[in-house]
């Protein structure tokens, strides 16, 4: 006897292979593209830099608020980027960085002072700490996008037509 769920699971079934088949097989061929007018592609872009360029103040201005409200400067260089400071690894997770045993060597390879490890950071600065480098890692990958997005906005002829997948298209707003 047939059960009006199995009905209705092999209809589900059905239907995300379809789904399947329409976004993964089609989306490579011209069905999957859209013409798009450089101009228009560049206006979108625009939008998007500004975006960017307001997530870049934001971060500067919460790094900053964030930077007082702690009461020191961050001294260490972020590896992505070097014009960027942090707060040392050892600063924030002090007790990751204590060795057991005689050794004063960490798990990480750092030399590490136990006495200074221990100091008296506020489990509240090392969360504020932890919230600067979250934002000194957003405002990197904002920097990374913002270059990509100008070289983008550089590259594009106005009056060139662009054939651009779906999903671009959708992401920028264009129809």
């Amino acid at each position: 006897m047939i059960n009006k769920e199995d009905i209705k699971q092999e209809e589900q079934d059905i239907q995300k292979s379809l789904n399947y088949f329409i976004i993964h097989e089609l989306e490579n061929t011209e069905l999957g593209d859209v013409n798009v007018k450089g101009s228009e592609v560049k206006e979108k872009l625009l939008v998007h830099k500004g975006a960017i360029i307001n997530t870049l103040e934001h971060c500067i201005r919460k790094m900053g608020t964030i930077s007082n409200e702690i009461g020191e400067k961050p001294m260490d260089t972020c590896p992505e980027m070097s014009s960027i400071y942090k707060y040392s690894y050892k600063q924030i997770y002090p007790k990751d960085y204590i060795s057991e045993g005689p050794q004063e060597t960490s798990d990480y390879g750092y030399e590490v002072n136990k006495e200074e490890s221990e100091s008296a950071i506020s489990p509240e600065k090392q969360e504020k700490m932890r919230e600067y480098n979250r934002y000194a890692h957003q405002m990197i990958q904002a920097k990374d996008n913002l270059g990509f997005t100008k070289q983008m906005i550089d590259n594009i002829k106005e009056n060139k037509e662009y054939k651009l997948p779906i999903r671009v298209a959708n992401h920028l707003g264009v129809e």
